[in-house]
């Protein structure tokens, strides 16, 4: 990786490097900054790293002349190669930009090195920040009057967030203004050409490391903390519900604390005393490594500290630990994937000195009216199904749904808690959909032909639906539901000879993902929330209710906000004269970049590309198409488009 980023830095000369953690990114920065000759490399980066890229330009080039954390380097005049080492800091004092001026104006930049270039980049706001701005302005600068300049940007996690962070590292490594990348709507098109920009600009290498990564999960029970946890309440907050958990982990924690432990929590505000006094207790000695404590680092690589207790501000541009740590004990998990790979990445990475590197996991759950309610258990899967933008950006993942704000998913694990306490998402006792059918048999010597006369009946009753208006069904079988259930016993008996069931395909596709709010339309026996729930959140609407989850009505109009499902499924349920009105409801239901789930039988279909045309007139960009012999399958994604309302889609 190493000599690849030099050539591909002495040929382009502007390039990021988004090689994952350990992967040697410092080494590879200074190695070419000898390689093109620079007689100045300026490294602008954390403050908790400046001494590790003194340490490290010295270790390898003893005959380099190192200056740190000024503005105002005294150099020698024997023609060493010269290395400035900057904390962002510096970048956003009340005179950074009289600084930024005077020292361009005073000194050549060969090389711009900009370390986890995260910290400098656009988060949240439109407006730059003001160190952000500086250090492109600084680019700019230094970049005037010669044409032996280069730029490194690096960072494992280039975007974590949202599109601005990707849009602004991009436009402060090339120095150029990409207008052209969109960063709203955060849709699959605008991720894709993000990741290709990223891939064009610079080179992504994840290490396999040489120690085994041993990644242990210790269940623990949380029901004597419940009724804490229910007092919270959905107004609530992430932090509080850690606070309680964090004392039912303890024991856990405890037990697995050996010397030299880094504990990581999330969140700190009066976790890092919970967790301090529990293990003081033990004997252990504890430091801490926080946004607003960063004295237990040093004694704790170089010192006789026991025990490290690290918030997200660990989580990136921190070396050594791998040093003299093998074990990484996590309280509270980090929110996205990205931040949990950068994480484990501070001692599973390049310098382990052990065989084998343990993370420890205590996951709290609880049993509920006979089912598991787990908020760690949810957070987990969160992060192991990517689903964020940044896996888009970065490693072109598309995203399947939408990653839940902290805020968010506190509200839908309290709701979750909720409906299992009133006994919602409870095992219950269903009736089949039973009916009788003796007028559709004639006797057992002429099954074949009875068999003839019960699919025809099915057949008709698809007919007679298809050509009805969906509030006229839906009036007449509140009325007498017995053509429904006479339909769905039908249904369930054809089924037998299929060789594809459309429902329990989509089960599939649904049971590798978590933490997804699903509509199912024209649900019919709800066998989709019957295997989905606890994972997923199912909104089941049919004509009518099989049981208390479903809601009755007309499938037209359901009672739903307006862009609150990941997923809208339209199982075998495109009946009625006007089941466009159904694909709005879906469109105006869903989020955006929603998936759309379509299973019709192939034969319904006399132009599959006019049906998909029609689609996209309803807001609806095509993603995959299966053609089978009996049925086919449609996944479409909702776009920013608005609808066509002068559309009615048609088979």
């Amino acid at each position: 990786m190493q000599r690849h980023l030099a050539a591909r830095l002495m040929s382009h000369k502007r390039v990021g490097n988004w090689s994952g953690t350990g992967a040697g990114k410092t080494l590879s920065a200074i190695y070419s900054s000898r390689l093109i000759d620079a007689k100045l490399t300026v490294i602008c980066c954390p403050n908790s790293v400046v001494s590790g890229w003194v340490n490290n330009i010295k270790s390898i080039f003893p005959d380099s002349e190192v200056q740190e954390k000024t503005w105002q380097p005294s150099w020698s005049e024997d023609g060493k190669a010269r290395y400035l080492v900057l904390n962002f800091e510096a970048f956003q004092q009340t005179d950074s930009e009289n600084n930024v001026s005077q020292f361009c104006s005073r000194n050549q930049v060969n090389l711009l090195v900009v370390d986890e270039i995260h910290y400098a980049k656009q988060r949240h706001s439109e407006n730059m920040s003001k160190r952000r701005q500086l250090i492109t302005a600084f680019s700019s600068l230094s970049s005037q009057g010669t044409e032996n300049y280069y730029v490194l940007g690096m960072s494992a996690t280039p975007v974590i967030n949202n599109l601005h962070e990707g849009k602004s590292l991009i436009d402060l490594v090339t120095g150029i203004d990409h207008s052209d990348l969109n960063v709203k709507p955060p849709t699959v098109f605008n991720c894709m050409r993000m990741h290709q920009k990223l891939v064009t600009l610079g080179i992504r290498w994840m290490p396999k490391y040489e120690a085994n990564l041993e990644v242990v999960r210790e269940h623990i029970d949380c029901e004597d903390y419940l009724e804490d946890i229910r007092s919270l309440g959905n107004s609530g907050t992430p932090l509080e519900l850690e606070k309680i958990l964090t004392k039912a982990r303890l024991p856990v924690i405890v037990k697995h604390v050996r010397r030299k432990t880094l504990i990581y929590t999330h969140y700190i505000s009066e976790i890092d005393r919970i967790l301090r006094d529990a293990l003081v207790a033990e004997g252990w000695s504890v430091g801490f490594y926080t946004g607003e404590e960063k004295s237990g680092l040093d004694s704790f690589i170089n010192g006789d500290l026991d025990v490290l207790i690290g918030s997200s501000a660990i989580g990136t541009g921190v070396d050594g630990l791998q040093t003299v740590c093998d074990q990484l004990i996590i309280n509270v998990l980090p929110w996205t994937a990205a931040q949990y790979e950068q994480l484990i990445g501070r001692i599973h990475r390049q310098g382990q000195t052990k065989e084998r590197v343990s993370v420890v996991i205590p996951i709290t759950e609880s049993k509920v009216n006979d089912a598991v309610w787990s908020w760690c258990a949810s957070k987990l899967k969160r992060l192991e199904y990517k689903k964020s933008i940044a896996d888009a950006v970065v490693d072109g993942v598309v995203p399947e749904g939408h990653l839940r704000t902290e805020a968010q998913a506190y509200k839908d694990v309290m709701s979750w808690l909720e409906r299992l306490d009133k006994g919602d998402l409870a095992t219950v006792a269903r009736s089949p959909v039973d009916v009788n059918l003796d007028n559709f048999l004639v006797s057992e010597d002429d099954s074949k032909e009875a068999k003839k006369r019960r699919l025809s009946e099915f057949s008709r009753m698809n007919a007679n639906w298809n050509n009805s208006l969906s509030k006229t069904t839906a009036n007449k079988l509140s009325k007498d539901d017995s053509e429904w259930k006479i339909y769905h016993q039908l249904y369930r008996e054809a089924r037998e000879d299929w060789p594809v069931i459309p429902f329990e395909e989509f089960i599939r596709w649904a049971q590798d993902r978590v933490d997804l709010e699903i509509g199912d339309f024209g649900c019919g026996e709800a066998l989709v929330a019957k295997e989905l729930e606890g994972s997923h959140i199912i909104h089941s609407f049919d004509h009518v209710a099989v049981n208390e989850s479903v809601i009755a009505g007309d499938m037209s109009r359901v009672p739903l906000d307006d862009c609150t499902l990941d997923v809208a499924l339209f199982s075998l349920s495109l009946m009625g004269k006007n089941f466009t009105d159904y694909l709005c409801e879906a469109h105006r239901t869903l989020r955006l970049d929603g998936h759309l789930h379509i299973w019709e039988a192939t034969s319904r279909f006399k132009d599959i590309d006019l049906f998909e045309k029609q689609l996209q007139s309803l807001g609806f960009n095509k993603y995959q198409r299966n053609i089978g012999d009996k049925f086919t399958h449609l996944h479409l994604i909702k776009s920013g488009k608005r609808i066509d309302e002068s559309v009615v889609v048609s088979f």
